[in-house]
């Protein structure tokens, strides 16, 4: 039971830490990368250089886990967008936690600005789903792992309780 409580708990805080750690890594990239696909394309918004845009959409979606991205003017026009059609049929809501996300895309956003004034914005959407997959592979190795581990305590302490049992009679 000792042994069963102790498992338990380094089972539950090393998958705690890596779900933690895992939806942190999801957020910074995806804020990283909006970040950056802002930068990219604020001249192409301030010149309202629609080719440029597209193109620079279709560069950014060559990046894994990427579902969609979009660009808007200030007004909140879109300028330009490609990916998923369904991802970009849904009203943009930007998300907090990856926990929360309904849809199986983390969706981001950010402005694109120059010297403190907006001129538009850009939104992205990451898959969660590979996320998900790579936590749950890990809690299933996790779950084998310990319940191979109790089976086998279990089985040496009933060998060594037999031969300790053993030797305790040719004793007596």
């Amino acid at each position: 039971l000792i042994e069963a409580l102790l498992l338990g708990l380094l089972v539950w805080s090393s998958l705690s830490i890596l779900h933690r750690s895992s939806n942190l890594q999801l957020v910074t990239r995806a804020t990283t990368t909006a970040t950056l696909f802002a930068t990219t394309t604020q001249d192409a918004v301030l010149s309202t250089d629609l080719a440029s845009l597209e193109s620079f959409v279709t560069a950014v979606l060559r990046n894994p886990g990427l579902v969609y991205a979009r660009v808007r003017d200030s007004q909140g026009r879109i300028l330009a967008e490609g990916g998923d059609a369904a991802a970009l049929a849904r009203p943009f809501v930007p998300d907090q936690v990856v926990d929360q996300t309904t849809d199986g895309v983390f969706d981001v956003a950010a402005p694109i600005e120059i010297s403190g004034t907006e001129f538009g914005r850009v939104e992205l959407g990451l898959a969660t789903d590979t996320l998900r997959d790579v936590l749950a592979t890990a809690r299933r190795w996790a779950l084998s792992i310990a319940g191979l581990e109790m089976l086998l305590v279990g089985l040496f302490s009933f060998l060594l309780g037999v031969y300790l049992t053993r030797q305790l009679a040719g004793l007596t």
